[in-house]
């Protein structure tokens, strides 16, 4: 396994996503080259649950393998509990590793 060097530091930018979601985008939806073969880094760190009532409406990226990886404890309404986010609250251990593809 070869180790590749840090080409850049990326600051991550607020964003909202679906019906309102707050999120901070570190890259996705433009030249990703140089983080291939990832193609979208969202954090959705936030203490704030109200900011993730309204969920995500249906999304056009179906087929589309994705990978979530938790790095710390969620809060109880968590957009990564379901693919449509339906309010459950799961117990994530440090560090998890979820794939799923989109139906």
């Amino acid at each position: 396994m070869s180790i590749r060097p840090v080409k850049r530091l990326v600051k991550a930018k607020p964003t909202l996503e679906g019906a309102g979601v707050h999120l901070r985008r570190a890259f996705g939806f433009g030249n990703t080259s140089d983080f291939d073969p990832f193609l979208l880094l969202d954090d959705f760190r936030n203490d704030v649950p109200e900011d993730y009532l309204a969920g995500f409406p249906w999304y056009p990226h179906r087929g589309i393998e994705t990978i979530t990886y938790v790095l710390a404890q969620l809060p109880a309404l968590s957009p990564v509990s379901s693919p449509r986010f339906i309010g459950h609250n799961p117990e994530w251990p440090i560090r998890t590793v979820k794939s799923r593809r989109s139906e």
